[in-house]
């Protein structure tokens, strides 16, 4: 049989602050803590070495070679070597995250602001519809 333990007052005292130390330092270190706040158009952009430049009714000879997405928004089209376009789009279109693949309602040839942009989310399902709103072309920095 064991003898029970015996734990001063002392020792009690001790420890309750000793966890209400670490409760404070805990709390302290959550209330400075802040989510990443996602980075604007403009900075993204300017990771990728571009500036939006001039808006544009139309993106001629168009040739899809390549995209990225920025935000729900708006994505980064390329067309060629020196050819980058930034499209904003009306609506938000959470399946350009995730899609694989991407496609344009293209008419004659031309990208314009009557045009959407066709994506789907994971696990396939229907392709949204995401109208565009408007066309940068892209400066390099």
């Amino acid at each position: 049989m064991r003898a029970p333990a015996i734990v001063g007052q002392k020792t009690v005292r001790t420890l309750r602050g000793l966890c209400l130390l670490g409760l404070l330092a805990f709390i302290g270190a959550c209330a400075g803590w802040r989510p990443e706040q996602p980075s604007s158009r403009a900075e993204l952009l300017a990771e990728m070495g571009y500036v939006a430049g001039q808006a544009i009714d139309t993106i001629p000879n168009y040739r899809l070679s390549g995209w990225r997405y920025l935000d729900s928004v708006s994505i980064v089209l390329h067309g060629g070597v020196r050819q980058q376009y930034l499209v904003v789009l009306s609506l938000p279109c959470p399946e350009l995250r995730w899609s694989e693949t991407l496609a344009t309602t293209t008419t004659i040839n031309l990208l314009t602001t009557f045009d959407s942009v066709l994506a789907r989310g994971p696990g396939g399902g229907p392709l949204k519809r995401c109208p565009i709103e408007a066309l940068y072309q892209l400066d390099a920095i």
